[in-house]
């Protein structure tokens, strides 16, 4: 059985305490990059492809698709939605 005195009273903060946790982000390292490559990066990336015109001309046109959707969206022309 252990004694606790002051000197060993609750959790010692060490250089091993310090290299773990180096070396665990380490090891974390490629999860995270994946995650960002094929999940976050991708998703913004369409965000901003739904908001332009075409990759060339990289017109801003969401406003004006978005009002044209509302718009033949809440008129009572049932065929021009398709």
């Amino acid at each position: 059985m252990v004694k606790i005195t002051k000197k060993n009273k609750g959790h010692k903060k060490s250089g091993w305490d310090k290299k773990s946790r180096i070396k665990s982000n380490l090891f974390m390292l490629p999860s995270i990059l994946g995650v960002l490559t094929f999940f976050v990066v991708p998703f913004f990336v369409v965000i901003y492809y739904s908001m332009i015109d075409n990759i060339v001309s990289k017109k801003f046109v969401f406003l004006i698709i978005s009002l044209m959707f509302w718009r033949m969206r809440l008129s009572k022309k049932p065929h021009l939605i398709r």
